[in-house]
């Protein structure tokens, strides 16, 4: 990995959906509520004036149908490459299986779309110069024990260098991988 690049994880939250619903004489009511649950994570400065990491419970209503996996990360760039690449891998995903990767970085986010199987999507950002984004990403499972243990996600951010032979050579600079089995 790159010592020019960081990539530190911020939060991890899992989304969960209530509903509920009953019939009383002529009326129905129904109740639901969604929501994303998990943890934030901030490197705070202790009295000593040491930094350490606070690990805290996070809880957030949402209106629109949760992710099951919502992975938060700051990736900072302090040198200028003329050509980053975001890439998501994933393995062995589970027909009905959503992903996306959203990026205060514009030009390396990676809207939400249907994926299965196993293959690779990513997006390009030329002339970014340094530069600090927040990232989340999020998948949706139609059927989460359709997943295997096989199945995975890696998001990976990388430079593309030429050789003295003029072919593109990617440098990984940061990677996070997630096996997603239970």
């Amino acid at each position: 990995m790159s010592d020019d690049t960081t990539l530190v994880l911020t939060g991890l939250r899992s989304g969960y959906r209530i509903e509920t619903a009953a019939t009383c004489g002529l009326t129905r009511n129904s109740i639901s509520t969604r929501a994303l649950v998990g943890y934030a994570l901030t490197t705070e400065t202790g009295k000593d004036g040491l930094p350490f990491l606070q690990v805290s419970l996070t809880s957030e209503d949402v209106q629109a149908e949760p992710p099951v996996l919502d992975l938060s990360a700051t990736y900072t760039q302090n040198v200028a490459y003329s050509e980053v690449d975001l890439d998501l891998r994933f393995t062995d995903l589970p027909q009905g299986t959503e992903v996306e990767v959203a990026c205060t970085k514009t030009a390396l986010a990676i809207p939400r779309q249907p994926v299965e199987g196993s293959s690779l999507i990513g997006m390009s950002g030329s002339k970014l110069g340094k530069f600090s984004a927040d990232l989340s990403l999020r998948l949706w499972l139609a059927d989460p024990d359709a997943l295997k243990s096989s199945s995975s996600l890696t998001l990976s951010l990388s430079r593309i260098e030429q050789t003295p032979g003029g072919d593109d050579r990617k440098i990984v600079l940061q990677k996070i991988a997630l096996p997603l089995s239970h």
